[in-house]
């Protein structure tokens, strides 16, 4: 079964980190502690491996640590536990929080997956707006998977906004309904790796130029045309 966390405890994650190097620890001696002593680079980089929430907590671990965690390459949601994932509404607050508050670099990685109770267009934007930060941030990865109630079923909409970047070379949709009839990643140039599984595609056109794996599992199409997959530099494909 899938549960759902309160937003109060992941908005607490930010409540709870200190604003100031006052009432911080003393690291511990860098003989003592071996993790503390790596370049910063090397630290971002592991850092880049856990779920934000994770990520974000080691500010308390000791000074060298307070703002680590703003510079990491990768934005982990429900990326922990995919049997316990959250609402949009219920991470809201802390993924505006993480996106505001890390340094302007750019993200690698970008993991957003989330269930969805019930129709909520605020919802929708959101995520979109979560996606077109990330866009903007030279993603390089980017994966949404939208996970139904087994009560209720509603698919977010994406698409609304191009998908526009010159970095992005994978992309996964998992679950959610893409907007328009005509899907076109021409101006997403870098883009090798699209996935689309459990998804809504009410279109009659797919085009990529510079696309060479392309997987589409346990979708739904529009039963009144027939969708063209414009795709030359492919060289795998797995319509299942």
């Amino acid at each position: 079964s899938v549960s759902v966390s309160q937003s109060a405890n992941a908005r607490g994650l930010f409540d709870e980190m200190p604003t100031g190097k006052e009432g911080m620890e003393e690291p511990l001696p860098t003989d003592a502690d071996h993790i503390g002593a790596l370049p910063d680079t090397v630290l971002h980089h592991v850092l880049s491996f856990l779920p934000s929430q994770d990520a974000v907590r080691t500010c308390v671990l000791a000074k060298r640590w307070l703002d680590l965690w703003k510079s990491v390459t990768a934005l982990r949601i429900g990326d922990r536990d995919k049997r316990k994932l959250w609402t949009v509404k219920g991470l809201q607050g802390f993924v505006d929080h993480f996106l505001l508050l890390r340094e302007s670099v750019p993200l690698h990685t970008c993991v957003l997956r989330f269930i969805v109770f019930s129709e909520d267009l605020n919802e929708t934007s959101r995520l979109n707006l979560w996606i077109k930060h990330a866009l903007l941030r030279m993603v390089q990865f980017l994966q949404v998977s939208i996970r139904q109630n087994t009560a209720f079923y509603h698919q977010i909409n994406l698409g609304i906004l191009p998908f526009v970047s010159r970095h992005l070379s994978m992309l996964e949709l998992h679950g959610v309904r893409m907007v328009g009839s005509f899907l076109d990643f021409s101006r997403c140039p870098a883009l090798q790796h699209l996935e689309f599984d459990r998804c809504e595609l009410p279109c009659d056109k797919i085009l990529s130029e510079s696309l060479k794996l392309l997987r589409i599992t346990r979708c739904k199409f529009s039963q009144t045309s027939r969708v063209r997959i414009c795709v030359p530099s492919l060289v795998s494909l797995r319509l299942d």
